[in-house]
Formats: structure tokens, C-alpha cells, sequence
């Protein structure tokens, strides 16, 4: 303004962050229908993006700007990437709001890699989410199925606090934790209902794996620590169960294998479980799987 108040000239400063609204299945496409949600602090940046959450593409039609309202149909590229977005926001809230842990750098993804090729990517490394579109024979809209996306979100998680490997026992007990979290997440206990082609889901927490049922297979061998746990959850509930397993969580390294587990996860039951009678049902849970003497 001039010395009269009158306006000499207009212009944004400082950082730019605005709320949008878009479409998306808050549950994914079999548990829910679209509905309008807002996505707050976006930054105006070509990509949807907050202060700790990033979510390109490579498919060609990809979001170009985040300040008009994100709606598209399903069938549309850009869709995929608003909705791997807000599952991955709501996860990441999630571990923030339930576990007390907030992932310490801006998570980056990309949905539809590899495009225009379709792919069965789904992968976390080094802070990195990678989403393939799906081959149309064995998975198909992997980024609308929020069973996969949350399970990529939660190695972020495990990564941070154990930084356990992504192969071996090491690996098995990173997939378990990674097939509970989401399962409690959701609520229910399948993972890739909705992306898996050859069956009704591709697994489940519930199962009864054992330790002596272990062949080295990274997603076979993870169902005993899958189940276990959700077997506690059934058991104990829900908050205990989180509990129990974020203490076990903590006290493992990169180096353990599933003995470990079931050590530290005894040593969590006897701090967390106060009460005789459930303490003797838990360790009745573990004793099933092979782990401990009655």
C-alpha cells in the first residue's frame, strides 16, 4: 500500500499450504463406497504432499495441482494417487495417535511404477514406497487396495524402531509385524482382498503356523509371528495386545531371528499382563505355536 492506503500491488509470501477436498474409498473398494474427504496443509507443489508424506507417479496422467478438488473416477490414473495418498496419511496419523511414534523423515512414494508396463511392485526401502499398477493375472489395483499400502507404511515403522532386514528370519518377523499392524489397522485380519486375483485374499493373520511348520519361505515362516500376535489381540484385546507388541518390537535388532521373538515377546507379556489367569492363557498362545513349555 501507498502512504494514502491504497493497494500498489499483490502477491503471495512465505510457505503455501492449503486444504482439498477429494474422493476416495476411506476403506478401499469392498468395504466402502467413495466419499469426499479433505486433505489438509497440502504444499502447492506439482505432487500431493504434506510435511511428512509424499506421493508422486509414473504413469503418465499423474496430479498436476493440488489446488482444485481431487476427484476422479477409479478408472483414471491420477485416482490411484490420491487414494494411495490418503491411506498412507491416515496410517501415518495412526502410528502417531495409537503407538506414540511418528516416522522421522517425509515418507516418499510412487504408485504406478514402471507405467506404462504393469507391474506387481509393492516394496519399502530406505524411506521409499514403491506401487505397481498390477500384471491384470495375479494382482490388479494394488493402490486401491489398502491392506497393501498400509503393509508398506508399517516397515517404515519397523524400520525405524528395529531396523530388522527384509530377508531371512529377520525378514519373516519384519513381514509378520507388518501383517498384524495392518490388521489392527483395519480391523479385520486378510491381506490383498482386494487386489489378489487367485483367491478371496492372498493371507491372513489368522492361521495356525508353528515354529516347527518353519521352511524358510519369507511370508510362510512370517505367519507365525502374524498369528501369534493376533492370537494375543483375540485373547487380551485390542490395547493390550498393541501394547505387548510395540514392547517387543522395541527389544529386537537387526540381527534377530524368530527365537528372539518369542523371547522378547515373553519378557513384554510378563511386563505388560498383570493378571495370572491371562498371563497363563498367553503363554498357552505361545506354547501352541512351539515356543514354550507348559
Amino acid at each position: 500500500m501507498n502512504n494514502h492506503l491504497q493497494v500498489q500491488g499483490v502477491k503471495r509470501v512465505g510457505s503455501q499450504f492449503h486444504d482439498t477436498v477429494a474422493s476416495v474409498f476411506p476403506q478401499g473398494p469392498k468395504r466402502s463406497h467413495i466419499q469426499d474427504v479433505t486433505f489438509k496443509n497440502l504444499s502447492a507443489e506439482p505432487a500431493l504432499a504434506n510435511a511428512r508424506l509424499w506421493v508422486g507417479s509414473q504413469a503418465a496422467l499423474k496430479v498436476s495441482s493440488t489446488k482444485e478438488p481431487l476427484k476422479f473416477n477409479p478408472t483414471d490414473a491420477r485416482f490411484d494417487q490420491v487414494q494411495v495418498f490418503y491411506y498412507l496419511d491416515e496410517s501415518l496419523s495412526w502410528f502417531e495417535s495409537q503407538l506414540g511414534f511418528k516416522i522421522p523423515f517425509q515418507l516418499q512414494t510412487e504408485v504406478h511404477v514402471g507405467a506404462p508396463e504393469k507391474t506387481n511392485s509393492a516394496f519399502y526401502y530406505q524411506g521409499k514406497i514403491r506401487l505397481g499398477e498390477g500384471d491384470g493375472e495375479t494382482y490388479s489395483h494394488i493402490s486401491q487396495d489398502p491392506s497393501i499400502v498400509i503393509h508398506e507404511s508399517v516397515h517404515a515403522l519397523v524400520d525405524s524402531i528395529a531396523h530388522l532386514p527384509f530377508e531371512g528370519e529377520g525378514g519373516s518377523i519384519n513381514e509378520g509385524f507388518a501383517d498384524f499392524l495392518t490388521a489392527m489397522q483395519l480391523g479385520h485380519p486378510n491381506m490383498g482382498e482386494v487386489a489378489y486375483l487367485k483367491g478371496p485374499f492372498r493371507r491372513s493373520v489368522v492361521n495356525d503356523v508353528k515354529i516347527s511348520d518353519k521352511n524358510g519361505g519369507l511370508y510362510h515362516d512370517s505367519g507365525i509371528v502374524s498369528g501369534v500376535l493376533w492370537d494375543l489381540k483375540e485373547r487380551l484385546g485390542f490395547q493390550k495386545a498393541l501394547r505387548i507388541s510395540m514392547l517387543t518390537l522395541n527389544q529386537l535388532v537387526p540381527n534377530s531371528d524368530l527365537n528372539d521373538f518369542f523371547s522378547c515377546l515373553n519378557e513384554s507379556l510378563v511386563m505388560e499382563v498383570k493378571k495370572q489367569e491371562e498371563l497363563d492363557a498367553a503363554k498357552q498362545i505361545l506354547f501352541k505355536r512351539g515356543f514354550m513349555a507348559e
